[in-house]
């Protein structure tokens, strides 16, 4: 699975917090912020795997994206829990699970280079 999401531990965010998560998502209002924080509530949901145009153009690698958002709001003191699904994941399954995806990406990536040089050799 490729969506995961993101829980702030309520008391650990402040407004250094609520600035990184609106930078990250910016259709998400402070007081939507907050709410979930102190509902115990999902802050962020994010496909690893979804694909848009504009991150193509721009070369936006969603997996480092996404490390880089969990790196800094721990940076400034938030306590951050990492859910794959609804399973929570500790640092070492998270990264792990990075590494993975990171690998299959690669040989996907690999897979259709090699699928569109034995196109080009047909033609």
């Amino acid at each position: 699975m490729s969506s995961y999401k993101l829980k702030i531990q309520a008391g650990t965010a402040g407004t250094k917090v609520i600035s990184i998560l609106r930078k990250f998502d910016p259709s998400l209002s402070i007081g939507e912020i907050r709410r979930r924080i102190n509902e115990n509530d999902y802050v962020v949901e994010y496909d690893l795997f979804r694909w848009e145009v504009t991150e193509e153009l721009a070369e936006v690698d969603r997996i480092s994206r996404f490390e880089d958002l969990i790196r800094a709001l721990e940076e400034c003191g938030a306590g951050v829990a990492i859910y794959n699904g609804d399973r929570l994941e500790d640092k070492e399954m998270f990264g792990n699970s990075m590494q993975m995806l990171r690998e299959i990406r690669c040989e996907v990536e690999e897979d259709m280079e090699r699928e569109a040089e034995e196109d080009d050799n047909m033609t």
